[in-house]
């Protein structure tokens, strides 16, 4: 039971940490959200983390957050009908900020976007989003560790069944 807890409470973060990938054909502000810059010779983040990754991430984000609040299940001794706002958004945007701050360190080690950072890849997301989650609510190091293996696999999977249906070019 408990695993299912964790994979709903963490739902706002994997619609967030997907949206980018769904919409990448959508020509609505797709302009990096560095605006191209560079540090030191090299792009800050680079082209592929875009304004509407980052918007569609979080609506898709809020969105979960929202439908978690319509159907009242509470989990992990949350209370959605008080903290859904807040939870999806701490949720969203740390998986998007724990993306991006992923990408800021492949563009140090020279390793271009797309490209796999295995580890990486698959943790980024769920490590960003439970540190901008943790001040309001921490689910205990065991399940942070727990989440951290079942996502990272779930990554995976993930990454398989898009390449499969032709949204990934790679399959991990």
């Amino acid at each position: 039971m408990i695993l299912f807890e964790l994979l709903y409470f963490m739902l706002p973060a994997y619609v967030a940490n997907m949206m980018p990938v769904l919409v990448k054909k959508v020509p609505f502000l797709n302009s990096p959200v560095d605006g191209s810059q560079k540090l030191f010779g090299k792009p800050i983040l680079g082209n592929h983390k875009t304004w509407r990754g980052i918007l569609f991430g979080m609506l898709g984000g809020i969105g979960m957050g929202g439908f978690q609040f319509l159907i009242h299940i509470n989990v992990l001794s949350i209370n959605y009908a008080q903290s859904w706002f807040l939870l999806s958004v701490c949720l969203a945007g740390g998986a998007l900020l724990g993306d991006a701050i992923k990408s800021f360190f492949k563009r140090r080690f020279n390793i271009a976007p797309g490209l796999s950072w295995k580890v990486f890849d698959q943790l980024d997301y769920v490590s960003g989003a439970l540190c901008l989650t943790a001040p309001f609510f921490w689910p205990g190091i065991e399940n942070a560790i727990i989440l951290l293996v079942i996502s990272g696999i779930g990554h995976v999977l993930i990454n398989h069944v898009g390449f499969w249906v032709g949204i990934n070019k790679k399959k991990w």
